[in-house]
């Protein structure tokens, strides 16, 4: 698994991708906090992860992130949906 960080003007995409580039889990923060979220078992906030291979060459920066920090993102994701939820 590879764990990458993208940014866009208003959002930050963690995803979490395999051998084929393709996303197995991603995290979506927009500037005032989390957007959503999606694995294969979930998604939240109309988060979803495509089917498709993320391209290597693109129009916006990828940035390696560490197993590490994706896991700090995507627990803080996960507990802020159990919030939402409560």
């Amino acid at each position: 698994m590879k764990y990458i960080q993208i940014k866009t003007e208003n959002l930050e995409f963690y995803i979490e991708i395999d051998d084929q580039r393709i996303e197995v889990r991603k995290v979506e923060l927009a500037n005032e906090g989390l957007l959503g979220f999606a694995s294969k078992d979930i998604q939240f906030h109309g988060t979803t992860l495509d089917p498709k291979p993320i391209l290597e060459k693109h129009d916006f920066k990828e940035t390696q992130i560490s197993k590490e920090e994706f896991e700090q993102i995507w627990d803080r994701a996960i507990l802020t949906q159990k919030t939402v939820v409560s």
